[in-house]
């Protein structure tokens, strides 16, 4: 069955990669949505435990005022008496943003493409981002379009062919850009 050809693919072979950077994805939305949850308020006064109704006004009013990308970051006050108790930790110290930048990282050499081609400057490999591109079509674009015009070619009958001439980044048209 189709399930014999799962170990061939990188897509297959990245699936845990792609389970976590999606996780990644979602804790970042929901910190920017409504920064999480990272801390619990409470009365500062031990004598004066909030009330089911405070604590739910509380909770209301920061919901209101605190979510929100446009909000993330925002410090608010309260007009009632309260102590703020830190519970979680911030995103830069979690380090969110550094994961994505290794999940990028693992799926293109998965790939053989740079990953500065996909907005990872920080791990650029190729002083000029011309040659990185015809090696991406030169190692992946045109060996793997070929690959599927072979399969559609045999299953199908067809005569389908990639004509690398129609391929700008291989063939600019100014003569002194040749061959890079």
């Amino acid at each position: 069955g189709s399930e014999s050809y799962w170990g061939v693919s990188p897509i297959r072979a990245l699936k845990s990669t792609y389970d976590a950077s999606n996780d990644v994805f979602t804790a970042q939305k929901h910190l920017f949505k409504n920064k999480g949850a990272v801390g619990f308020i409470s009365s500062a006064d031990s004598n004066l435990p909030l009330t089911p109704n405070e604590k739910m006004a509380i909770d209301n009013s920061l919901k209101e005022r605190i979510g929100g990308a446009d909000r993330y970051g925002k410090v608010i006050t309260l007009d009632t008496p309260t102590s703020y108790t830190d519970i979680g930790k911030s995103p830069k110290d979690l380090m969110l943003g550094e994961s994505n930048k290794d999940f990028l990282r693992i799926i293109c050499s998965s790939f053989g493409v740079d990953s500065a081609l996909f907005n990872d400057p920080d791990n650029k490999t190729y002083s000029n981002r011309k040659e990185a591109k015809v090696d991406y079509y030169n190692d992946v674009i045109v060996p793997l379009t070929n690959k599927i015009f072979s399969a559609m070619n045999y299953t199908y009958g067809w005569s389908i062919e990639i004509d690398i001439a129609e391929i700008e980044t291989l063939n600019p048209n100014d003569e002194s850009e040749k061959g890079i």
